[in-house]
């Protein structure tokens, strides 16, 4: 019976040790523990950000060659200005005298009557006749004979009739200036109107233009008043050549409307 009781009160007092052991160190880590393992206070770091300059592409520079010392040294100048040149005294030139240019002499012929050696002939000296009146219709032809140039003036001639190249000619230039103030209306142009008018009027000796009118018409009334008014402004045309027609003449001149 007594050892059952020794067993029995054995492990009370070890578990009653265990726990004042645990009790002592609980009260030191209450007492003692926060000063060693109190955390540091926490310092805050700052950070800036600084905007960085763009990427530059890097260019090689060109090596500078060092300059050679010139061996012979600058050339020195002269601070020395030139003496003036003394001017040089004006040579007198002695006058020179021209000859003066000496006239042909004039050659005079003097008429003498030849003795002529024939026998029994006798020639008697010969004396100029003198106070010699001349005839009047001889004297009044003399006149006209060296009269002036306005004396042989001849009677002025028919004028010529122009050939057929010079009438072609002048059509052609009238054909051309109508044809260069010709005008495409727009609306025409816009809704593709073609055509051919044929314009007759009347020229003026003198170029101008009178009674023009349509003598064969275009379908498309816009075209035939743009062929008329062609021709009105064209004119007035260059005057004709002389003698290519008398009083006025009719021409019929064909102006084509057409789109390219």
């Amino acid at each position: 019976m007594e050892a059952v009781s020794a067993c029995k009160g054995g492990p009370n007092r070890l578990l009653w040790f265990f726990l004042a052991v645990s009790a002592a160190v609980h009260l030191l880590l209450i007492l003692y523990g926060d000063s060693p393992f109190r955390p540091e206070a926490r310092i805050p770091i700052e950070l800036t950000v600084q905007p960085s300059a763009p990427p530059k592409r890097a260019i090689p520079k060109t090596p500078i060659r060092p300059q050679l010392p010139d061996a012979h040294g600058p050339i020195p100048r002269s601070t020395a200005r030139p003496a003036p040149a003394a001017p040089a005294a004006p040579v007198k030139a002695d006058p020179v005298e021209s000859p003066l240019p000496q006239k042909p002499a004039k050659e005079v012929f003097a008429l003498k009557p030849e003795s002529l050696d024939i026998p029994g002939l006798k020639v008697s000296k010969w004396v100029p006749p003198q106070n010699l009146q001349p005839n009047d219709s001889k004297s009044a032809a003399a006149p006209a004979l060296f009269a002036g140039p306005a004396a042989l003036e001849s009677p002025a001639a028919p004028a010529l009739e122009a050939g057929p190249a010079v009438k072609e000619h002048y059509l052609s230039t009238i054909r051309g200036l109508i044809e260069r103030q010709k005008k495409y209306p727009k609306a025409a142009r816009l809704r593709q109107f073609q055509g051919k008018v044929v314009v007759e009027f009347l020229l003026a000796p003198t170029g101008d233009v009178n009674s023009i009118r349509v003598v064969e018409e275009c379908r498309f009334s816009i075209l035939n008043r743009a062929a008329i008014q062609a021709v009105e402004d064209a004119s007035p045309f260059p005057k004709p050549p002389d003698g290519l027609f008398s009083g006025n003449l009719s021409l019929r001149i064909p102006i084509v409307f057409e789109l390219i």
